[in-house]
């Protein structure tokens, strides 16, 4: 009777508000942009192209790999198929658009 009484308690106690978006997702979302404006800044320090590639490459595989964590807490059903996520893919950001510099800028 006391189990009974109990778990009429807890289902009673639920909370029926829908999930917070993942954490995770900002996070994803942050390593596309910085992979997206590294590739971007090669154009403004081709100097720098090297270092600038290993970071678009390395924020690349985080965001993969963070996406690849959402996916995976996300679970299989017992017949193979994932549930519907909450999270949806986080698409790559646009290049950022080119600015001509200002003249107090341009060295001379």
């Amino acid at each position: 009777m006391v189990a009974l009484v109990a778990v009429s308690a807890v289902a009673a106690c639920s909370d029926d508000k829908p999930s917070a978006p993942d954490v995770l997702v900002s996070q994803e979302e942050s390593a596309r942009t910085d992979a997206v404006w590294a590739k971007a800044a090669i154009a403004a320090a081709p100097e720098h192209t090297a270092a600038l590639t290993v970071v678009a490459a390395q924020r690349a595989q985080h965001a993969d790999a963070l996406r690849a964590e959402i996916d995976r807490a996300v679970g299989v059903y017992g017949d193979g198929t994932k549930p519907k996520s909450a999270t949806p893919p986080v698409v790559e950001p646009p290049a950022p658009a080119r600015r001509r510099p200002s003249p107090r800028c341009v060295p001379g």
